[in-house]
């Protein structure tokens, strides 16, 4: 075995199906050196790769039918009795490289040893590694089923159902971001026309989300991001949870404002824009209107406090503003930040305008160029003229560091906006330029 983990690249590609079935033959050799030796070998087997295409070499050797129906049946017997991390990586491996066309043979038993593992892994959870590649391996075998046959997605959804939920119910922490990332990987693959509200283990799901103060809390921080994957794809799978009890919607702006409260921005914004553009704004009008105030409050904080900072929320802030002009209109944007102080939309706008020129994706520049040009067209009779140039500028600056070219003239935006697909922003670009807000300004 040792000859073979040396020397396993110089092995012909054609003798890699009878060398697999050789070392087949020894996992079951009852002596645990001899079983762990042949675990590395099959394992470096199994993990080889072409240098030149970068192309697995075990793939051909392990879709074989008998081939694969025994390794499979091998490795799972070694693992559903101890957490063997050799074993799980190479089992791991295998349903990676093997085609969905041979899980037929194998699923039940495949399903009853990783409930078995999943017990073993609930009592002592503490083998990180091992974890990663269990559910990695039961997030394959989901994926692949599903794309196949959905019987046998079903069947295997089904068979460990109640053993991914114990870590939930159990609060077993070390495992809750792994059991979050199969159920959204669930809701993902079910039909996009079928709604799961009916479902009780996805409802009981968002409950325990949305409802245990403790989940938002900083101990708990790493297991945010899978918890906001969760609640974005319930927006989508799950609607008729949250418009038939409106409590249910009105507590994600409870965790947007904890998540606030404990400065993960990012992730705030992120629930935010799928929020508005998931609802109806009317629905979400009084709650908007609250999180709003807060996000300028702390917008406020931090420019005092931290300047990078202030930076990075003033390009998230102003994407979200631009967002929320896009799924209402600028009326309503103005309504509400005139509700909350008299003259914030100037001043905020103003601010924010310096960022223009920072934003990270060409998407959220044309979103932002838009929305300034939207506001501007609606409302430039209100705003003084010094304001109006500065807008004038700092949206000249932005275009031409954009599309990387200078404008001098206001026939060059015209030309800019004609061949950029931006007709939108063209129109809503007249007011701007019947105010004879030229570029002289700059």
């Amino acid at each position: 075995m040792k000859f073979l983990t040396t020397f396993r690249l110089q092995i012909p590609e054609n003798w890699l199906n009878s060398t697999i079935n050789m070392l087949i033959g020894i996992l079951s050799n009852s002596d645990q050196v001899i079983q762990t030796a042949c675990l590395l070998t099959l394992e470096k087997i199994l993990f080889m790769k072409d240098i030149n295409s970068n192309i697995s070499l075990a793939k051909p050797a392990v879709n074989d039918e008998t081939t694969f129906i025994q390794l499979v049946g091998s490795l799972v017997k070694i693992t559903s009795n101890n957490l063997n991390i050799f074993a799980m990586r190479c089992l791991f491996r295998t349903i990676f490289l093997t085609s969905e066309t041979y899980y037929k043979h194998i699923i039940e038993s495949l399903a009853d040893s990783i409930n078995q593992i999943l017990k073993m892994v609930i009592a002592n959870p503490t083998e990180d590694q091992f974890n990663y590649f269990l559910f990695e391996t039961i997030a394959i075998v989901l994926n692949k089923t599903s794309k196949y046959d959905l019987s046998l997605y079903e069947y295997f959804s089904k068979a460990i159902g109640d053993n991914l939920l114990l870590p939930i119910q159990n609060a077993i922490t070390d495992l809750m971001s792994y059991i979050f990332q199969i159920f959204t990987l669930e809701m993902n693959i079910v039909s996009d026309n079928i709604q799961l509200s009916s479902d009780p283990i996805y409802s009981n799901l968002l409950d325990s989300i949305l409802f245990q103060p403790d989940n938002w809390s900083i101990p708990m921080k790493y297991l945010f991001k899978p918890f906001i994957a969760y609640i974005k794809v319930s927006f989508v799978k799950m609607n008729k949870y949250y418009m038939n009890k409106p409590d249910n919607l009105n507590h994600i702006f409870v965790i947007a404002n904890k998540l606030l409260e404990l400065k993960n921005y990012a992730l705030v914004f992120d629930l935010l824009d799928s929020v508005i553009n998931f609802f109806d704004f009317n629905f979400l009008f009084e709650n908007i209107k609250n999180v709003l105030y807060n996000l300028l409050v702390n917008h406020k904080n931090i420019k005092e406090s931290n300047k990078k900072a202030y930076r990075e929320f003033s390009k998230l802030l102003i994407v979200f503003l631009s967002k929320l002009l896009i799924k209402t209109n600028s009326k309503v944007l103005i309504e509400i930040l005139e509700g909350i102080s008299s003259g914030l939309t100037v001043s905020l706008l103003t601010e924010l305008c310096e960022f223009l020129i920072d934003l990270d994706s060409n998407k959220n520049k044309k979103l932002v160029t838009y929305a300034y040009c939207q506001i501007i067209n609606d409302y430039y009779s209100s705003f003084d003229v010094d304001t109006l140039r500065l807008f004038t500028w700092k949206m000249i600056q932005h275009l031409e560091k954009f599309y990387k070219i200078n404008l001098n003239t206001l026939g060059d935006i015209e030309k800019l906006f004609d061949s950029q697909d931006l007709t939108y922003t063209a129109n809503n670009y007249n007011k701007l330029l019947n105010a004879e807000i030229t570029v002289k300004y700059r």
